[in-house]
């Protein structure tokens, strides 16, 4: 799916929001028995489009899951004071 350069920079905006939603949904899926649950750091990069596994890992690491680089440990998140700061993408489409 292509977009075009404008629609990409409002939508941006937006990434935070969207990933933090649907990072409460995996946790409350996942999680429902509040053990650590696993999940394969290349799988959530995937599906909510970071841009390396680098990136997500620090997205992670930034709300309080713990990350060791292969996996993610899904457990409470954190919604810190200040909003996460992404990076400028570099692939847009």
């Amino acid at each position: 799916v292509e977009t075009s350069y404008l629609s990409a920079c409002i939508l941006l905006g937006y990434f935070n929001k969207l990933r933090w939603r649907a990072m409460e949904a995996i946790n409350k899926s996942h999680n429902w028995r509040k053990n650590a649950i696993l999940l394969p750091l290349a799988y959530l990069t995937r599906i909510l489009g970071f841009e390396d596994e680098e990136a997500a890992a620090q997205y992670y690491t930034y709300h309080g899951l713990k990350c060791d680089g292969q996996r993610v440990v899904l457990d409470r998140l954190k919604r810190p004071d200040v909003e996460y700061s992404m990076e400028r993408a570099l692939n847009v489409s």
